[in-house]
Parts: structure tokens; sequence; C-alpha cells
């Protein structure tokens, strides 16, 4: 069931440094943006599925899917414009009070149309301002040393005596989606709000695509796009 006065936000900026037209990288002979796109349109869940973008690239091919495209000012398209910039650029060209939004990154892949139906489900029943897809840390950061003085020392000294299964359950940003409301955005400029709660992801659906490594591991879980019915659960 679509849902007023939700939308979704995909923000996609062609010309990233780390990896150029990541974006649009082909992965089973669809650009990635496709897949992702496709899967917000699919959840039934937002009233719209806007596209914000300095690529007229990117407008054909989201266009074509069924989404809308938002054009990205040239500096909104800098390496120093943030996401919460963008996405206020979108917000105050939507003519709708009291949004809620969901903005996914383009290069959540692995992302699943039951994890954006259910963290909406939790974004709602929790009350909350925001909500945020995390994931486990690969290694305990409480074993984390740094440099000082020559030698190395730990970081986190109150857990230095303290068993590893002792330590708290804490989780890190999976950079996949993050729900909102407009006036959380607008007050806070951040989706960390006092208000905050999580949705979990697994380790083996999170890849932060920057780099050609990334890229590779992209490709190992290809599992995931060759079977369609794995995709949209």
């Amino acid at each position: 069931m679509i849902l007023n006065n939700t939308i979704a936000i995909i923000p996609s900026r062609l010309n990233s440094k780390r990896l150029p037209k990541k974006n649009i990288y082909k992965i089973n002979n669809k650009p990635i943006i496709t897949w992702v796109v496709r899967k917000a349109l699919k959840s039934q869940i937002f009233q719209k599925v806007i596209v914000s973008s300095e690529s007229l690239d990117v407008k054909k091919i989201i266009t074509k899917e069924g989404a809308e495209f938002h054009k990205r000012s040239k500096k909104l398209s800098s390496d120093k414009a943030t996401v919460i910039q963008v996405c206020k650029d979108v917000l105050e060209n939507v003519k709708l009070k009291k949004l809620n939004f969901c903005c996914i990154y383009p290069t959540a892949l692995l992302l699943t149309i039951n994890d954006l139906r259910k963290s909406y489900k939790k974004f709602k029943k929790s009350n909350c301002s925001s909500l945020m897809s995390v994931t486990d840390y690969n290694l305990p950061p409480f074993q984390a040393l740094f440099k000082k003085n020559k030698y190395w020392h730990l970081y986190f000294k109150e857990y230095g005596k303290l068993q590893s299964n002792n330590y708290p359950d804490i989780f890190c940003d999976a950079g996949m989606f993050y729900w909102s409301d407009s006036k959380n955005i607008f007050e806070n400029n951040s989706f960390y709000s006092n208000r905050m709660e999580i949705f979990h992801i697994p380790f083996d659906r999170v890849c932060d695509l920057n780099t050609p490594n990334d890229l590779k591991l992209l490709k190992r879980n290809i599992k995931f796009i060759k079977n369609e019915k794995k995709i949209y659960v």
C-alpha cells in the first residue's frame, strides 16, 4: 500500500572521485541504480521515488523505471556538498507537509524490499524522529590501538581486562538507508537525532562502494542479484 506523505530520496552524484560513475556501473546488464530504484518502487511504500543528480545520464536511466528526477545544482554536486543538504534541497521542492522520507544510497544493491518495509514499520511504531540502517563491526572496536610516543596503546583502556564476550553490543552505520521526518532534518541537519532507532542489516549484505576492491566484493555477492526472488522479498 503506497503511503501518503512518504517519499524516497536517492542521492546520485555521478562525478564521484574515488570510483567514477559507480552509480551506473552495470551489474547483470543493468546500472546499479536501476536495481535500487526498482526495489524502492516495488516496496509499494513511497508516494514518490525521487533521484537527485546533476547527470542527464542518470535522468535517462531512472525516469525509464518510473522514478522522478530532481536536477541538482552545481553547488550541490561538489565534493563539499553533504547528503543532508541534498535531501533538504529535494524536500524544499516537494509540496508535502509533515513528510516522512527514506534516503536510500544508489549503491545499496544488496538492500531488499523487506528491509524497506520492516524498517518503515519500526520507524513508525517506535515514534522516533530518525532510523538508521546499521551493521556489525567486523572486529571489536574496543581492541583499537593508537600510536603515542613511538609505541602503541589500547584506545579504550577500560575494556583492556574485559573478556570479549562481555563487550556491549554496538553497531555502525551500514551506509544503505536512513528514515527521517522532514522536521528533524531541518532542525538538526543530521540523521542522528535524540530519538533515533536502528535497523540491523547482516554484515554480508553491506558493501560501501568506494574503491575497485569494493566492486570486486560486491560481485562476490552477485547471488543476491542473479535470483530476483532473493532480491524482491
